[in-house]
């Protein structure tokens, strides 16, 4: 019986098998080298944390021409183009993966970032709009469409927006410390005071949060908790310009001209980008200027100081602002 299955099999094989097994074909060999060609370059293509930039660009340009229709190849050429800061050309890669994969979140978000690089606020807030569409849980997606508004001026929105980032995730540290920027903004101390509160406890060596909280309490005249917090942002990183200018500005607001004139004496050697500085000083100006009464003429000079300060970009320059802040007050 077993012989007589072998003998049936024998016969149906070669009934069925061709009479010469051909060998594989030129155009076959292509396909196959083309199929391992493109397996290699869709996996450099992707491999966003282990090649280059360049590299993965010449990749995915690669194994688009051997499917066109793959909205992943696109989103990670696009991806490509942000880590060499094109925001145009990752609009146009992002816009076609979402050609061909209308509902892929990533693609949308992305986009949306890089259309608030370009500062094309309406596009970036259809974008992420859209992503919130098809994840709503996404607290980072609720962050970035509030710092759209935010850029937009438009803070009722934006508050709107961090104030449900914090619902979905409540410690979340940069939908915190967005927050508070809104509360500073509308003069809402006592709630920014909280929310900064909140973020030195979470983080409690982020010199940032004290200089945001001391600037707060100064605004206030509290001025020794103001001190204190600066203290402490000293102690984390000494020197640390951005805490040096924040206490030089407290101890003016203290009509303290000659510790604040110290403090800005350390300061300028570790000052980069003075027209950075300036342009905080503008923006601020007027918290800067509380408690004191200015002629049109002081205004007019102090103005054409800062924008003097802000298109050159020369350190001299911004010690004349400085300077003319101190004589305000002195003279006050």
């Amino acid at each position: 019986m077993k012989s007589a299955f072998l003998l049936s099999c024998v016969f149906l094989s070669a009934l069925y098998a061709p009479a010469v097994w051909a060998a594989e074909t030129p155009q076959d060999r292509i396909q196959d080298r083309s199929q391992d060609r493109f397996v290699k370059d869709k996996a450099v293509c992707e491999d966003i944390h282990g090649q280059a930039a360049q590299t993965r660009i010449a990749a995915c340009t690669r194994a688009l021409a051997f499917t066109v229709k793959d909205a992943r190849l696109w989103f990670y050429r696009a991806y490509a183009w942000d880590d060499l800061e094109d925001p145009r050309r990752s609009v146009l890669d992002l816009g076609t993966a979402i050609k061909f994969d209308p509902d892929y979140a990533d693609a949308y978000y992305n986009r949306g970032l890089a259309y608030f690089a370009l500062k094309q606020y309406a596009l970036a807030l259809a974008d992420y709009s859209r992503v919130l569409e098809l994840e709503p849980n996404d607290p980072d997606t609720w962050l970035n469409r509030g710092n759209v508004y935010y850029a937009q001026k438009n803070l009722a929105q934006a508050l709107a927006d961090y104030e449900q980032v914090l619902v979905l995730e409540p410690e979340y540290p940069k939908g915190l410390y967005n927050r508070a920027l809104i509360w500073t903004e509308l003069g809402e101390h006592d709630k920014a005071l909280r929310d900064y509160t909140h973020l030195i406890l979470l983080l409690p060596n982020e010199i940032e949060h004290y200089l945001k909280r001391a600037w707060i309490y100064a605004l206030q005249a509290e001025f020794a908790e103001a001190e204190a917090d600066l203290n402490v942002a000293l102690q984390l990183l000494p020197d640390a310009p951005n805490s040096l200018e924040t206490l030089a500005w407290v101890y003016y607001l203290q009509g303290k001209t000659e510790a604040a004139r110290a403090a800005f004496t350390q300061l300028w050697p570790l000052i980069e980008g003075p027209a950075d500085w300036a342009a905080w000083i503008d923006e601020h100006q007027t918290q800067l200027l509380t408690g004191l009464t200015l002629s049109e003429s002081q205004k007019q000079a102090l103005q054409a100081l800062l924008q003097k300060s802000r298109e050159s970009n020369e350190l001299n320059d911004l010690k004349a602002v400085y300077e003319a802040f101190l004589a305000l007050r002195t003279s006050d």
